[in-house]
């Protein structure tokens, strides 16, 4: 639930679903060579891109939103 309506929110451009998907087919490659450790490295790496997209999309709202009264 939450992880896909943080997806729908936050991944807007191209460019970021490319890079997501591209990211999901190394973790399953990784995965189907039995490499875990690259798997877990990719995953880490896509976390981490995804958590930065989303602190500065959520920057940008509160830049733009009004103060409370």
């Amino acid at each position: 639930g939450r992880v896909r309506a943080l997806r729908y929110r936050y991944t807007r451009t191209v460019q970021e679903v490319q890079s997501s998907q591209a990211a999901h087919r190394q973790i399953v490659e990784h995965l189907a060579q039995g490499d875990v450790d690259a798997a877990v490295m990719v995953m880490r790496e896509h976390v981490y891109a995804s958590l930065h997209n989303f602190e500065r999309r959520h920057a940008e709202r509160a830049a733009v939103a009004p103060s409370p009264a």
